[in-house]
C-alpha cells in the first residue's frame, strides 16, 4: 500500500516523515491557493532530497487562472521529471489529454471533485435501513461504468481519487484503474462563493468578492445540525467531515493508495 500526505502551504514540508513515499502538493477547491512557482519548485527540492515522489494538485479554474495553470504545467515538464497531476476541472483535463505528447513525463488522474460519489453525511442515519441494492447504488461512481473505465483508459489516465465515505465502496477491482483513498476529511461540497473570505473584516456583504485575505489558511468553522451525525467542517469555499474508518475500505484491492491530509 502506498502512502501519501497532502500538504497545502510549503511550511508543511518540514511535516514529512519517513513514513510516506509520495507528497501531494496544491490545492482542491479554489485557484487562488494555486501554489506560486517558486513554492512548487521549493516543493520539488524537498521532495528530491528525501526520494519522494511528487503529485501536483489542482482546482478548478476561472479563464484568467486556466492560463495561469497552463503556464505552471509548461514549466514542469520542461524540468522532464516524473509527475502526477490531480485534474479537478474538466477544462484542463480536455487541455492534458489533448496535447499527451508535449507532456509526456506527466501523468493524469482524475480528481475526488471529478469523480462523482454520494457525499452527504446524512447517509450515516439512514445507511443502516437501506437494502443491499440501495447500498450498491450510492456507494458507485461513474468509474463502476465500463465505458467509463474505456474512456479513462483511452486517455492514458490509471487512478482516480476517491474520499473515505460513510457508505461501504462497490468498485470494480480488475478494470485496470487503480484507486487513491483520502482520509481523514471526506469532501462534501464547494462553491464560488467563499463565505470565509474577509469574515474578519467590517465590509459590506457581496457575492463577489474580489480581494483575497486568505482568511481560510486561519479559521475553520464547525457547522452543526441535529440531524447531522456530527458537525460539518467549512474550510474556505468547502466543506468536509472527518471519517477515520478506513479499514473495511482496504478490503477493495484496487485501493492501493492512501492519501493523508495533514489538515484542511
Amino acid at each position: 500500500m502506498e502512502k501519501a500526505i497532502y500538504i497545502t502551504q510549503a511550511a508543511q514540508l518540514n511535516e514529512i516523515t519517513s513514513d510516506y513515499s509520495r507528497v501531494y502538493f496544491g490545492a482542491e477547491f479554489c485557484e487562488r491557493l494555486t501554489p506560486k512557482w517558486e513554492e512548487l519548485k521549493f516543493a520539488l527540492e524537498i521532495c528530491s532530497v528525501k526520494n519522494l515522489e511528487f503529485s501536483l494538485v489542482t482546482t478548478y479554474f476561472s479563464n484568467e487562472g486556466s492560463e495561469c495553470i497552463k503556464s505552471i504545467i509548461d514549466k514542469l515538464s520542461r524540468l522532464n521529471l516524473p509527475i502526477e497531476i490531480i485534474v479537478n476541472d474538466w477544462g484542463l483535463m480536455h487541455y492534458l489529454t489533448n496535447n499527451s505528447v508535449k507532456f509526456p513525463q506527466i501523468e493524469l488522474v482524475v480528481g475526488r471533485l471529478l469523480s462523482k460519489l454520494p457525499r452527504d453525511p446524512r447517509i450515516y442515519n439512514l445507511y443502516s435501513s437501506f437494502s443491499e441494492i440501495q447500498k450498491e447504488c450510492i456507494g458507485k461512481t461513474s468509474i463502476s461504468f465500463k465505458w467509463v473505465q474505456e474512456y479513462w483508459k483511452s486517455v492514458g489516465v490509471k487512478r482516480l481519487e476517491i474520499d473515505n465515505v460513510y457508505q461501504d465502496l462497490f468498485f470494480p477491482q480488475n478494470a485496470g484503474i487503480s484507486y487513491s483513498l483520502y482520509y481523514p476529511y471526506v469532501y462534501i461540497s464547494t462553491t464560488r462563493n467563499c463565505l470565509v473570505n474577509s469574515c474578519d473584516k467590517e465590509i459590506q456583504l457581496s457575492r463577489v468578492k474580489k480581494v483575497c485575505s486568505f482568511q481560510c489558511r486561519e479559521y475553520t468553522f464547525e457547522l452543526g445540525h441535529p440531524i447531522l451525525p456530527q458537525n460539518m467542517l467549512c474550510k474556505g469555499n468547502a466543506y468536509f467531515y472527518e471519517n477515520i474508518e478506513i479499514d473495511s475500505k482496504l478490503t477493495n484491492k484496487a485501493i492501493d493508495r492512501l492519501v493523508y491530509q495533514i489538515s484542511l
